[in-house]
């Protein structure tokens, strides 16, 4: 935080915005700092509630610096131009916590491009293949993950697992010697997408906590993309997400026979798991599309640029064309 800091100190250019992406909150802070500085306006991008999501991996509980960060988040929210969240359940704290409007505040999910779309043509057989891919950290429960592989094992039911995190070398560790299993490190997005598009049911995990009732995990977003119908051991938003539109089987139970039953029951159905690969694409096109959500961030910043900021720009293009063409640049 202190380096950008003294960066934004020596730097003498001028900017429209500042969009700085939180956790962690100092990064929130350099762009409360460089507003000023800079005399212009602030978007924050939440990826995550924090602190809260401290409290709900449960590796710090200090009351007395968790209720200042508290605070400092506070400050972060008032004094934002705007906030973008990828998940509609951080809208509701967002506006309790720092009494804001609704209209403060824009939805941009997670999302893809058309091109990512996996064929699903090949849903209509069976190999009997789940997979997890993503972070196996702290807000994940990775404990569930050891305890279906057996059951999988019984049944014939192949594990992929492309993780990173804190918590994947104690997985890797107490599944390695299973014969079902196939362990990948990380590789590319494209490669990513690509190996779990072979795969005919995608896991989600995360931890039984409030915080965590909220979010929507990017790996929800990766596998309706690759035509991949979900099994999530998931509560709140993301469960209400997956059944409302039936692109999966959702449910708050930590029990691994019952976890597996929901399994065999969609290995087993050949059809219904090309429906629910079918409505998960759809899901994508309507409302995680990046060429179509990122156009409401477009507009505001093409709507609220001042009339002599832009007359001060050297060029006569759009103030947000080389943000658009970036941004999509990044997301790749």
């Amino acid at each position: 935080m202190f380096k950008f800091i003294l960066l934004i100190l020596k730097d003498k250019q001028k900017y429209d915005y500042i969009f700085v992406t939180s956790p962690p909150i100092f990064t929130g802070f350099v762009g409360l700092f460089a507003k000023y500085r800079y005399k212009t306006k602030f978007i924050l991008d939440i990826r995550d509630l924090w602190p809260e999501s401290l409290k709900g991996v449960g590796v710090f509980d200090n009351p007395l610096i968790l209720n200042i960060f508290g605070a400092l988040e506070k400050i972060l929210y008032k004094k934002s131009d705007k906030i973008v969240i990828n998940s509609l359940g951080f809208q509701e704290y967002i506006q309790r916590r720092a009494g804001i409007l609704e209209s403060k505040i824009m939805f941009i999910p997670n999302s893809v491009v058309k091109e990512e779309l996996a064929s699903i043509e090949h849903k209509k057989g069976q190999s009997k293949k789940i997979i997890y891919a993503g972070n196996l950290g702290l807000a994940q429960n990775t404990e569930i993950i050891y305890q279906l592989v057996p059951f999988l094992e019984e049944k014939g039911i192949q594990l992929t697992v492309i993780g990173y995190g804190v918590n994947k070398k104690q997985l890797v560790e107490s599944i390695k010697n299973h014969k079902n299993v196939t362990i990948i490190n990380p590789v590319t997005k494209k490669q990513c997408l690509d190996i779990i598009a072979q795969h005919d049911l995608g896991l989600v995990t995360l931890k039984d906590k409030d915080v965590f009732k909220t979010v929507l995990p990017g790996k929800i977003i990766d596998y309706m993309t690759c035509g991949v119908p979900i099994v999530g051991v998931i509560d709140g938003y993301a469960k209400d997400l997956v059944n409302n539109h039936g692109v999966g089987i959702a449910l708050h139970d930590k029990h691994p026979e019952q976890i597996l039953s929901h399994i065999m029951d969609l290995i087993d159905n050949h059809s219904t798991r090309y429906e629910m690969a079918n409505k998960g694409q759809q899901l994508i096109l309507n409302d995680f599309n990046w060429e179509k959500n990122i156009t409401s961030l477009i507009e505001y910043m093409n709507e609220s640029t001042l009339p002599q900021q832009r007359n001060e720009r050297k060029d006569t293009k759009d103030v947000t064309e080389g943000l658009h063409v970036r941004m999509e640049s990044l997301h790749k």
